[in-house]
């Protein structure tokens, strides 16, 4: 359910984001960066913080936005494991 509506608002944020650029005529800068774990290739456009690590060759390994939701749902899951174990 909360994956449907991230990425409900993640298309509609970035249909908007594209239409302003087109319309003020200027290029949108990105870096398409391979994923460690699932081995694709994702973009990571201009001011979000992968962008600038990848830009700045700060972080050599990036994760897409799917595989680091199914990592942060089993930390989750295993924190809470370990909360019922006492």
């Amino acid at each position: 359910m909360f994956r449907n509506i991230r990425e409900n608002w993640l298309q509609s944020s970035t249909y908007q984001l594209r239409s302003d650029v087109s319309l003020r005529g200027l290029p949108m800068f990105y870096y398409d960066v391979l994923c460690y774990i699932c081995k694709k290739t994702f973009r990571v456009y201009e001011g979000s913080l992968k962008y600038k690590q990848a830009k700045e060759r700060k972080v050599k390994f990036f994760c897409c936005e799917d595989c680091a939701d199914k990592i942060r749902f089993e930390a989750i899951l295993n924190f809470m494991h370990g909360i019922n174990r006492f």
